[in-house]
């Protein structure tokens, strides 16, 4: 009689788009695709003086960002082929409101060619979102603040990939109400999902299926010792 073996399935799936072709900056798929590869990224942050009247700190505004940055592993450096530009416009309304209006863009600034002749090479925004806000004076800064900390975290969102990987043995199995059919099911699985910027997502991938064999190895020898 043939013995049949059972299979150990890994399944590595990933929610970043294998191919894309940019039109135009913003928080598109396009626009999120040109995010791939970059590994570090210096923070520029640009504040307008009537807004910094009000209180607001530039040094402030940009400790914000490359904390927030560092704290999900996104390496931050003082120059480099990437930038992550924070751009915060604003002024006051009309003298009797008391009122700012204010807003802010987060922009990724990177060195892009014409398609026309790739010799001619400049740096442009290719992925961006903005929000615009309206505060008495007193609030302007912990608006502002607000508004950078939630456009960082939507750039963190776009920039990062997440990956599952699951491991499963697959073996033939017959049935309970017909044990004369038989099927190949699954019989053991284990999944961990993971978050990674794309020039990482390789090393996190590849520790998570070591990681699953392990737990595979341990499980078998458990049974079979």
């Amino acid at each position: 009689m043939k013995q049949i073996l059972p299979i150990l399935f890994l399944v590595v799936l990933s929610s970043q788009p294998t191919t894309a072709t940019v039109r135009q900056a913003g928080d598109t798929q396009d626009a999120r695709a040109t995010l791939r590869g970059l590994d570090e990224f210096a923070v520029v942050v640009d504040l307008n003086l009537e807004l910094e009247e009000t209180g607001l700190n530039k040094n402030q505004l940009q400790t914000d960002v490359e904390l927030r940055l560092r704290r999900d592993g996104i390496r931050v450096t003082s120059s480099g082929m990437a930038f992550l530009a924070i751009n915060v416009n604003g002024f006051a309304g009309p003298d009797q409101t008391g009122l700012y209006v204010f807003s802010v863009t987060a922009q990724v600034i990177q060195p892009v060619s014409l398609v026309r002749d790739s010799d001619i090479t400049i740096f442009a925004g290719t992925w961006s979102l903005s929000l615009t806000g309206l505060a008495g004076s007193a609030r302007v800064e912990g608006g502002v603040r607000n508004y950078v900390a939630d456009l960082v975290d939507s750039f963190i969102n776009a920039y990062l990939a997440v990956f599952s990987v699951t491991a499963q043995v697959i073996q033939p199995v017959s049935l309970v109400r017909d044990s004369d059919i038989t099927i190949f099911a699954g019989t053991w699985s284990l999944s961990l999902t993971g978050l990674a910027g794309s020039a990482r997502v390789e090393g996190g991938v590849r520790n998570y299926v070591a990681d699953l064999v392990d737990s595979f190895i341990n499980a078998y020898l458990a049974e079979n010792r």
